[in-house]
């Protein structure tokens, strides 16, 4: 997130050189430096230092102040919309320039997915804010010589799992948007590793510039995403999704409304009315955030109503479940009844034919909802590209494993077997007894029942489950530990099962 700046001096810290002297007016010393008074500005200083209305009105007029005081209100009337005109354009301008935009964009998302934390629903949900700019970010990973010695590895990872009683992250949301420039696709790398590492997969935001586009408005042009995926210029982020940590990667698109306009408000004391305006080109006056914090707040709402992250895509008529995601803010068209018709919340309109793409090429869309202000995920594909095996079942084990949905769900399990073993590690003498004492905890959330109802699969969200322990061939009192997971696949007629594979040690002394 954007980070701010500031500072300070003390008290007794002498005044600028150029300080203005006191006696000068704060205002005019502002215009003075901005440029605003020059030698022609007499008549500024004039008024200014008017005592009374009829020297004020000299002041304005000077020999062409009418004698017909109608006249004057009409002429005074004229000169107070001017200055409206003069300020709303600058308000507006304040409003919309693009550091603004982010800066406002990112706190309202922060909000938006706190917001999103019902206090009525069960599921301890944390959020926690690591204020890092992009600049920063990239620093940080490129000084490291290795992932796991940057500074974001050890507040997402060693914070956590490598300290006794650390809560380890279940979700990262990164307010960055990314394209297939060389030095984004190195920062996903270094991401998607940590992600990893830490079994927190991490979900972003895909820029128009991934596509070669200038905005999403002209999405349309592209035919086939792949032909576009396949130029020369993304060998990297081919290579990239080619990688087995792309999985614990998801880049979500396009960006949804954080705000509607501010409305016209006729409440105001001093008569000024402020009209927002929102025309610019590719409708960039409206304040677009991430679709990143879109799938936060799906992801809050199903870790509350099951402690689990299956229920993340899909819509179901009717119910706040699966991947409907509740509008940061509603933006109704003006009709003869207020509140009828919702506008769209998401920058473009993206079809099913695309949405369809899109997933295959590993991005994971947001989809708006015709006339109901909502939108959706449908598919919530990560990043990685599912590799062919020689049989089905291990082509279709690659391809479940890089549904993001599901690693969420897997990771969720990986981290609970990993922090035990860490107290764990050490208590037992033979490789056996741990594997034997993780596996019977594991059992108890596996049910064989594949027409279990919703609550019971909510309460036993795996079909099979199996842990693998040997010890670590370099690392004595470490142990390699495959995990073999099955979730029950909610929206899917599948019986395909993850792997994953980590690192088990005990707690560091």
């Amino acid at each position: 997130m954007p980070k701010s700046s500031g500072a300070a001096a003390s008290p007794g810290s002498a005044p600028p050189r150029d300080a203005p002297a006191a006696s000068a007016s704060l205002l005019e010393d502002i215009l003075q430096q901005a440029g605003a008074l020059t030698a022609a500005d007499g008549r500024w200083r004039q008024f200014h230092a008017a005592r009374d209305a009829g020297s004020q009105l000299r002041a304005i007029f000077g020999r062409a102040l009418p004698s017909d005081p109608a006249r004057i209100v009409e002429l005074l009337n004229r000169l107070v919309a001017e200055i409206d005109v003069l300020l709303n354009g600058q308000i507006n301008a304040i409003l919309h320039a693009p550091e603004l935009q982010a800066l406002e964009a990112t706190w309202r998302g922060l909000r938006y997915l706190a917001d999103s934390i019902d206090p009525e629903q069960e599921g301890d949900v944390r959020i926690r804010v690591w204020n890092c700019s992009r600049r920063e970010l990239v620093r940080d990973l490129e000084r490291a010589v290795e992932f796991d010695q940057s500074q974001l590895f050890q507040k997402v990872y060693e914070e956590e799992f490598g300290t006794p009683g650390g809560t380890p992250y279940g979700l990262l949301i990164a307010d960055y948007q990314f394209t297939n420039h060389p030095g984004d696709v190195d920062l996903l790398e270094k991401l998607s590793q940590v992600a990893a590492a830490a079994f927190a997969p991490c979900v972003a935001g895909a820029a128009p510039g991934l596509f070669d586009l200038e905005s999403f408005s002209q999405l349309e042009r592209i035919g086939s995403f792949d032909a576009t995926f396949d130029r020369a210029n993304y060998v990297r982020w081919r290579a990239l999704r080619e990688s087995s940590d792309a999985r614990f990667i998801s880049l979500a698109m396009p960006r949804i409304l954080m705000r509607a306009p501010h409305p016209e408000t006729t409440t105001r004391t001093d008569g000024f009315v402020f009209r927002e305006d929102v025309s610019a080109p590719n409708r960039e006056g409206f304040l677009w955030g991430n679709a990143a914090w879109g799938f936060g707040n799906v992801a809050i709402r199903a870790f509350q109503s099951a402690g689990w992250l299956a229920s993340v895509r899909g819509v179901q008529p009717g119910q706040r479940t699966g991947g409907l995601v509740d509008p940061p803010r509603i933006y109704w068209f003006e009709s003869d009844a207020a509140g009828v018709a919702p506008r769209c919340i998401t920058e473009v309109v993206i079809t099913e034919h695309q949405d369809r793409m899109l997933s295959e090429c590993g991005i994971m869309p947001l989809c708006s909802l015709p006339g109901a202000g909502h939108a959706a995920f449908y598919s919530t594909q990560s990043l990685q590209k599912a590799r062919t095996y020689d049989t089905p079942e291990a082509t279709l084990n690659a391809k479940m494993s890089g549904m993001f949905q599901y690693m969420l769900c897997v990771s969720q399990f990986a981290r609970y077997i990993k922090t035990m073993a860490r107290d764990y590690v050490g208590a037992f003498t033979e490789v056996e007894d741990l594997q034997r004492r993780l596996s019977n905890w594991l059992v108890k959330y596996v049910t064989l029942d594949d027409d279990a109802s919703p609550s019971s699969k909510a309460r036993f969200p795996l079909r099979q489950g199996r842990i693998l322990l040997k010890p670590h061939a370099d690392r004595p009192g470490s142990y390699v530990c495959t995990i073999h997971l099955q979730p029950h696949y909610e929206l899917d007629d599948l019986s395909a099962a993850v792997q994953l594979t980590t690192e088990l040690s005990g707690q560091r002394q």
